[in-house]
């Protein structure tokens, strides 16, 4: 699997992986609370492969938003926000 900090399509190394395979990655199962996943529809391509590890997640929802890039809480903020309030409103009406 290609490491996506060393692949990035930046020309510098933003940082140095500790190891391939982060231990965290086999824990994404026990995470309990509802979670919200957001994405752009033209994101990085290791986004992609990361959001398939989430789905490992129990309560997970996923957003994606189209015509965004890896920048979408910049692109996109009110998008971004009325997602956000949805997630929290569905929670507080359960």
């Amino acid at each position: 699997m290609e490491n996506p900090i060393t692949t990035s399509p930046f020309p510098f190394v933003i940082m140095e992986p500790v190891r391939d395979n982060p231990v965290t990655i086999d824990k994404l199962h026990e995470i309990k609370a509802d979670t919200l996943f957001i994405q752009g529809d033209k994101e990085w391509e290791d986004l992609s492969r990361i959001s398939e590890h989430f789905k490992q997640v129990q309560s997970i929802r996923f957003i994606i938003v189209e015509g965004a890039d890896h920048m979408v809480t910049l692109t996109h903020p009110k998008t971004i926000v009325n997602h956000i309030n949805l997630f929290l409103h569905k929670r507080v009406l359960e």
